[in-house]
């Protein structure tokens, strides 16, 4: 057994929200799910272990039903993405992301006959978001996708080559792997935010501590999985800290937590910096930071809302921290 660290704290002031349009919306993306017809029982068990709708529910806790449906559908491409991409080669994963492009840039062509249903997922998802989403939205998903799947295929390449990174390599590719500015988009559903917000350097860096935070609690609470799923889980911060460190997987863990302790205590200084701008800008500005701060909330507590990281344990796990070592199994077989 080993003993789960503590990354949130007392001294983060956000509590445990959901949206109210939570379990209306998880009735409509699982029909949406089963309508493209068996992913095979990898992903379905993937899916329903994780739950989208439930971690989309929680950290955008005020977000319309409309909108709460639109990262729905994105949570579970993303989720269905990263079913399909884990453990495939190089070529595979490039034809893979551009197929999610390709349907994401054009959600009115007929996907090509044989495709896999990946296409089909993503150019729904747009298809349907694009009709509520604001123009602010609507102009920088194609880039954070772009990122997403970009920083996917890498770890690809990665594998091949059995790469370990350095930890500030490993978490500028994990930034884009884990999607965080796809979630960070998600924030902007509703909101028109000025580039001029979006890019001040207050912004920037409560977004980039946000986002590590998002990257090191999964790390850690993913850890136990992928290294029964995996010889080597490369792209995770303790299997990086164990390699560079020299230490065990104990220490990488709590080294990994103090990592994140110290960017909450970095966002929380950082917090009352925001400037101002002017009555109309400033509550859309404040309105996007604390989505930064509820993806860190929501996030944590569906780590042990679901099945997918601790299993039926989960809430006993909560509590006491202890986790039990899984056996190693084939992933693409489970």
């Amino acid at each position: 057994m080993f003993r789960l660290p503590t990354t949130l704290n007392d001294e983060w002031p956000w509590h445990r929200e959901i949206n109210p349009h939570y379990e209306e919306v998880k009735i409509e993306t699982e029909a949406w799910f089963q309508n493209f017809g068996p992913f095979g029982t990898k992903i379905e068990k993937a899916f329903y272990r994780a739950n989208p709708t439930l971690v989309m529910a929680l950290v955008l806790p005020r977000h319309s039903k409309e909108h709460l449906r639109t990262a729905s559908d994105m949570m579970t491409l993303m989720l269905i993405y990263d079913e399909y991409a884990d453990g495939v080669d190089l070529t595979l994963a490039r034809e893979v992301a551009a197929i999610i492009m390709d349907a994401i840039q054009n959600p009115n062509k007929a996907r090509p006959v044989g495709e896999i249903a990946l296409g089909r997922v993503a150019q729904q998802f747009w298809g349907r978001g694009v009709k509520t989403a604001s123009v602010t939205a609507q102009r920088r998903l194609f880039e954070a996708f772009s990122l997403y799947t970009n920083a996917v295929t890498e770890e690809a390449r990665d594998r091949e080559d059995q790469n370990i990174r350095s930890v500030d390599d490993h978490l500028t590719i994990r930034f884009g792997s884990a999607a965080i500015d796809g979630c960070f988009w998600a924030i902007l559903l509703p909101l028109d935010l000025p580039d001029e917000v979006f890019l001040h350097p207050v912004v920037v860096e409560l977004s980039r501590l946000s986002g590590e935070m998002l990257i090191l609690d999964n790390e850690i609470f993913s850890y136990n999985k992928e290294q029964a799923e995996e010889e080597i889980p490369l792209h995770n911060m303790i299997t990086v800290l164990m390699h560079h460190d020299k230490c065990s997987v104990e220490q990488a863990m709590e080294k990994t937590a103090e990592m994140h302790r110290e960017r909450s205590r970095q966002f929380l200084r950082l917090w009352n910096d925001l400037p101002l701008w002017d009555p109309v800008i400033d509550p859309i500005a404040r309105k996007y930071v604390q989505g930064l701060a509820d993806w860190e909330t929501g996030t944590y507590y569906w780590y042990f809302e679901v099945d997918r990281y601790f299993g039926p344990k989960r809430e006993e796990i909560y509590k006491n921290r202890m986790v039990t070592w899984l056996p190693k199994y084939n992933s693409v077989a489970a």
